[in-house]
Formats: C-alpha cells, structure tokens, sequence
C-alpha cells in the first residue's frame, strides 16, 4: 500500500503529525522436497475411499489428528480433486457420518471432515457458478442502497416499514429465482456430491421422506449461498462487505 498524508486542504503537513507505523512480521520456514519424496504419501491418501472402514483410511486419521478439520480438508480436496478421485472419498466419509447420525434433524449440522471437505470442494468447483448465479443481484442490491429494515426499532423517521417489506420482499424473491432457475449451470461435480448424500441419507432414514432434501441443502443453501448472500467479499462477489 502507497502510504500518504490525508488529504488536509492544502496545508503542509509536519512530519511529526503523521503518526507512526507498527509492522508485526512473522517469518515461517518450510522445507519443500522433490515432488518424488510424496509419491507413498500421496498413493496413501488417494486409496482411502477404498479403505474399509473409511475410519481407517489415512485421509480419514488425518482429519482426526488435524486440530481443525479446516487443515485437513484443505489439502486433501484439493489433492482428490486433481486426480478427479473427490466424489468417491466425499461419498465414504458422508455416508459413514450420515450412519452414525441418530436423528436425521442434526444431518451434517457439525464441522465434521465431510463437511469442511464439501464446503472446501463448493469454494474451488463451485465460485463460477456463485459468479453467475447471485453477482448480478448482489451488485444491484449494493448500487440500489434500497433500504430494507423492517425492525421498527431500528427503522429511520424518513423510512416506510411498509416501503421496506416490499424492497426485502422483492430482493428474496429475485434471489430465490436465480438460484431455483441455476440447476443446469450447477457443476457436475457438486451435483455428483448432492446425489449421493441424497441417496445416503434416504437409505439411512426411509421413515422420513424429507431428509433426502434437507441433506443437501445443509450445504447447497446453509454453507453456499447463504453465506454468500451475507458475506459476498468473502466469496469474491464485492470487493467489500457492505
């Protein structure tokens, strides 16, 4: 960043009225070997949707051990997403958590390995797709500055509830068409992912007719587009929150 007085009419500024800057540096040091010393590694990892129980497999153990799922997850999607070996190994491990769920209410509802791989798989396979679907809506909305607040604790004297309900109203539904009209532009390997937890979770619980949606939208709607909708800078629709 190009570090400059503010703006300050004109005058001169002292160099004694420009504050101080502080930098906190941390250095880190790794050490990287010939792609060759990771071939037994990374034939391990790659075998594990084979591994009976998935439990045992080194992708699964190295979930465990990880302190955040997140630094497992990361690497491993990426890794099985290269050699297009992701919707098996996301498969085993959701339907060994889907079997271990005893109501189906709590489906995926934890941050389990399944589901930061899901939601790591979503970000790298599925960002165009959120591109396309949801930045020309999230952009009107931001340029628009329409005032949808209908708490009437926190409503302005110069706004209309009424006014307000509709600007929302109106918003929902243009976003819920997008995203209900965007199927066919869904990536096949998201689509590939969201049937097998649809069968998994049908099978595991065939009492309740339901769950075979819930599951997938635990992720489609809960992990993908809400927080895109409510964070689009995270997701590279603006390049600010709003």
């Amino acid at each position: 960043y190009f570090l400059q007085p503010r703006e300050n009419g004109g005058k001169s500024v002292k160099v004694e009225d420009l504050g101080s800057l502080r930098l906190n540096i941390v250095y880190t040091e790794d050490h990287v070997f010939p792609s060759e010393h990771y071939t037994p590694l990374r034939d391990l990892l790659l075998q594990s949707a084979n591994v009976e129980p998935v439990s045992a497999s080194t992708a699964h153990v190295l979930g465990e051990v990880c302190r955040e799922k997140q630094e497992a997850a990361i690497p491993l999607v990426r890794l099985f997403l290269h050699y297009g070996k992701i919707v098996p190994f996301i498969s085993v491990i959701a339907h060994a958590e889907i079997n271990r769920t005893q109501d189906p209410n709590t489906i995926f509802r934890g941050n389990s390995l399944t589901s930061k791989c899901i939601d790591e798989t979503m970000k790298l396979a599925g960002m165009h797709y959120l591109q396309v679907t949801l930045k020309p809506i999230i952009d009107e909305i931001c340029t628009e500055h329409k005032s949808c607040e209908i708490d009437p604790v926190k409503l302005k004297e110069s706004e209309n509830l009424e006014t307000n309900r509709e600007n929302l109203r109106h918003y929902v539904d243009r976003i819920f068409s997008v995203i209900t009209s965007s199927g066919v532009r869904c990536p096949t390997v998201m689509c590939d992912i969201f049937f097998s937890l649809r069968e998994s979770a049908a099978t595991r619980f065939q009492v309740d007719p339901d769950v075979r949606y819930t599951a997938v939208s635990s992720f489609i709607f809960l992990r993908f587009f809400a927080p895109a909708i409510l964070s689009p800078n995270l997701f590279h629709l603006r390049p600010h929150h709003p």
